[in-house]
């Protein structure tokens, strides 16, 4: 194939004239036997850009899809800080006078215990003040819960005296009216899953920033 050496149009091997740009091909030396080197070049740049843009396409779609399952992962029960029912798993028991099951004193402790922290995190919270709080067994902030006698919860709850007398504001209103909730909470086994609502105050968790979705957790153990 020989081209036109001004405009790089495709030529007949006999043709006088450019077809395309009229230029005169009177010398055989005149006529280009190659693809000129400045078409090559444009090809060059169009695939370079394409590239570029499929790239930049990809990328976005690879931050977009990271975002999707970042929020996926955090709204799980084990994995959202702001939901006291992170990180628990449910021990039932029979409760005889209604004929129905219910969280026992641990687990209520365990929710309750998380309630807190939620809180004195929101408040300022040293990172020492939590790991003391989360160090206490779950059976003495159910006792704190009730009777208010724990000696331990009451230790590291009264560290940060600021805290203290922020939070001591609310606690009789906002802490002293909390249910948890089985759905079903009949004919239930080991193994299965059952959704559990925290019912606390909706000024309570607005003000602190609480999530009290409901969430299916499966339960572990059954005491009778």
């Amino acid at each position: 194939m020989k081209f036109c050496p001004n405009c790089g149009s495709p030529v007949q091997p006999n043709a006088t004239f450019c077809t395309k740009c009229g230029f005169k091909l009177n010398n055989s030396n005149n006529v280009q036997v190659n693809q000129p080197v400045h078409h090559v070049a444009n090809n060059t740049s169009k695939y370079k850009n394409k590239v570029t843009v499929n790239i930049l396409i990809f990328a976005v779609l690879i931050l977009l899809g990271g975002f999707l399952i970042y929020r996926q992962y955090m709204n799980r029960p084990a994995h959202n800080p702001n939901n006291p029912l992170s990180n628990t798993t449910i021990v039932v028991e029979d409760d005889p006078y209604y004929g129905n099951y219910m969280v026992t004193k641990t687990g209520f402790g365990l929710v309750y215990r998380n309630l807190v922290m939620i809180v004195y995190k929101k408040m300022g919270a040293s990172s020492d003040t939590l790991k003391e709080m989360k160090s206490i067994s779950p059976n003495e902030w159910f006792s704190y819960y009730h009777t208010g006698d724990s000696r331990e919860v009451k230790d590291v709850l009264n560290e940060d005296k600021t805290i203290k007398d922020l939070f001591k504001k609310d606690y009789s209103k906002g802490t002293k009216n909390i249910l948890l909730k089985l759905e079903p909470n009949k004919h239930l086994k080991v193994g299965q899953k059952v959704k559990v609502k925290v019912q606390i105050d909706s000024w309570f968790a607005q003000k602190y920033g609480i999530d009290a979705t409901p969430l299916s957790i499966k339960i572990s153990k059954i005491n009778r």
